[in-house]
């Protein structure tokens, strides 16, 4: 439980790649689509993570093609997130808008995360995948859902003209990396 817990914390806090890879941030325009495209990415994460596990286990390394575990986690993930917006969409209509940048973006945030979940845990077992599946898609729900609101914050902010834009989204991620890279401590060693 102790090593779940950790994988968890990791990559809830420590892995931060998303802040570094900024996906998606300008596409979205409001803290409740953040929040669908948070829960979009998060379910498509989790499916995707164990039906990568279970190609690869019993498919990809028997057959010696493991090469092709990168190509069948993107497929997977333009496979997966669709539905699971589709489905999240008719329950849940008010997270969603009628933006259709929506889709092409679920796609490429959870094809990219999934692909750096791979690198990160190459031998994992299938709970220690799904435990860091779950902390990348908390991760990046958290990580979208604190640029949208400080976007919000700041568009009706005295801020200068030049430090409008992706100037100050890339100054605010730079902070919250420094940040995210001091709780270092929280992982025993």
């Amino acid at each position: 439980m102790q090593l779940n817990f950790s994988l968890i914390v990791a990559a809830v806090v420590l892995n931060n790649f998303i802040v570094a890879q900024y996906i998606g941030l300008p596409l979205i325009k409001s803290l409740r689509e953040t929040i669908g495209l948070g829960a979009v990415t998060i379910i498509t994460l989790l499916v995707a993570a164990l039906l990568d596990w279970l190609l690869t286990k019993f498919l990809l390394e028997p057959f010696a093609i493991s090469y092709l575990r990168n190509f069948i986690a993107v497929i997977l993930c333009a496979a997966i997130a669709p539905g699971t917006e589709t489905i999240l969409r008719k329950r849940h209509p008010s997270y969603f808008s009628i933006n259709t940048t929506l889709p092409p973006l679920t796609i490429t945030s959870s094809a990219i995360v999934l692909l750096a979940l791979i690198y990160r845990t190459p031998q994992a077992g299938l709970f220690a995948m799904l435990f860091s599946a779950l902390g990348y898609g908390v991760l990046f729900s958290f990580l979208l859902a604190l640029f949208q609101a400080l976007r919000e914050r700041t568009d009706h902010a005295a801020i200068p003209p030049a430090m409008r834009g992706a100037a100050l989204d890339m100054l605010s991620a730079a902070f919250v990396i420094v940040a995210l890279s001091a709780l270092f401590g929280l992982l025993p060693p």
